[in-house]
């Protein structure tokens, strides 16, 4: 990626948490990088925390939680 490409990436990247900072459960998102693109997801589903149930819980309860796609693998590479 040229250096105007990274800039534009970092902008959408910063729009989308701009525009999206909490999921719909509360807690705070964060761009997550996937093989399929870059994703803002709660951060409850990337970094459950507290005890093995409420982990279980949150892996369960995906469908409620916010995420978005940012940057697609194609337009990253």
């Amino acid at each position: 990626m040229t250096p105007t490409e990274n800039l534009n990436a970092l902008k959408r990247i910063e729009y989308a948490e701009r525009l999206m900072p909490f999921c719909v459960c509360g807690q705070p998102m964060s761009p997550v990088g996937r093989e399929d693109g870059i994703w803002l997801e709660c951060t409850s589903r990337t970094e459950p925390s507290g005890s093995t149930i409420v982990r279980f819980l949150s892996t369960l309860s995906g469908t409620a939680h916010s995420r978005r796609l940012i940057i697609e693998a194609d337009a990253a590479a």
